[in-house]
């Protein structure tokens, strides 16, 4: 049985004057009413993001949430922005990140992938892998799940897309035992200023995280 962690709590703040926004709008809207707009102006450092405390030391968790690329032609090619943190409350924080992922095809098609790399006990991160998001320059939704579970040699991640299409990548056999989650950070989680050329807006919506048994 899944037990739900904890909503998505909003304790952001955003420096005076920055061109890098969270919103939270109609337009953003992937189910319901309401969902989070992310706007990057090209040339800010602004980090945007939602953060949730609600986990308390979890090593086995499954979140899920809904992004649309809505205007992401001016992600670099071959460059990320990371929208994910899985953290704790100790150094080093972050364990595991997820990417926006921008790859320029041999044909010139922009594609799009949703990444996660996760740290192990030794420090370094192993790429976990990603699902296709699109293979055109048109936005569309999908619902994207992330799995994690501690282990020493038996620990796992899990990448899936759950709409429109199903696909699912996993990582086995980590040693990640050293781990276990406090927080969650969601939206524009890094400086994104060397990974983009000009504007970019995504929209973020239906957040949700799991304690997994």
């Amino acid at each position: 049985m899944w037990k739900k962690v904890g909503g998505m709590i909003a304790l952001f703040t955003l420096p005076l004057g920055a061109q890098n926004t969270l919103s939270v709008t109609n337009t953003s809207a992937l189910e319901g009413n309401y969902g989070l707009e992310i706007n990057l102006d090209g040339t800010s450092s602004d980090k945007a993001y939602v953060e949730t405390n609600a986990p308390n030391n979890e090593t086995h968790v499954k979140v899920r949430f809904m992004l649309r690329a809505e205007n992401a032609t001016n992600i670099k090619d071959d460059s990320s922005l990371r929208i994910l943190y899985f953290a704790r409350d100790v150094a080093p924080a972050v364990f595991l990140v997820g990417f926006l992922r921008h790859d320029l095809e041999n044909d010139g098609d922009r594609t799009y992938r949703f990444n996660v790399w996760a740290r192990q006990n030794s420090g370094n991160f192993t790429f976990v892998g990603g699902v296709w998001l699109s293979f055109d320059n048109s936005p569309k939704t999908h619902q994207l799940e992330v799995e994690w579970r501690a282990g020493n040699g038996d620990g796992f991640v899990c990448v899936r897309r759950l709409t429109p299409s199903y696909k699912e990548v996993c990582k086995n056999n980590l040693a990640t035992s050293a781990f276990d989650i406090d927080y969650f950070r969601f939206g524009l989680v890094q400086n994104p200023a060397a990974q983009v050329n000009g504007a970019v807006t995504y929209y973020l919506d239906e957040f949700e995280a799991y304690r997994m048994p």
